[in-house]
């Protein structure tokens, strides 16, 4: 279901997402994408303490493939609707250093030298 929103991550290396939580689900899972892209997901966890917030990061670090620390509720962290920022870390490095390199020879870039 978030294959749209996995191909935007991919290409830009960040992506937010609006979120509609449901907390005290029996399992953490995506029940819905709204009319407005807005992500309808089920919480396995209490809206307590913290406790459905962390497992909602926890669930997308998964579906996104990354670390917990590149997820960060940037907006209604005690509401139902939450907006949501997810980066690749890797990403940045990445281009970086595709940057940092200079191709010397076209035609073989083994040729590349990198300031590193």
């Amino acid at each position: 279901m978030l294959q749209k929103f996995k191909q935007q991550f991919r290409q830009k290396g960040e992506i937010y997402l609006r979120v509609k939580a449901r907390p005290n689900a029996a399992a953490t899972e995506i029940k819905d994408i709204m009319d407005d892209e807005t992500v309808k997901i089920d919480v396995a966890a209490k809206p307590e303490k913290g406790k459905a917030n962390a497992e909602l990061i926890k669930f997308l670090a998964r579906e996104f493939a990354v670390d917990k620390n590149n997820i960060r509720i940037i907006g209604g962290a005690g509401e139902r609707v939450k907006l949501i920022k997810i980066k690749n870390s890797n990403y940045a490095k990445l281009f970086q250093t595709n940057v940092k390199c200079q191709i010397t020879d076209v035609k073989s870039i083994s040729n590349a030298k990198c300031l590193n």
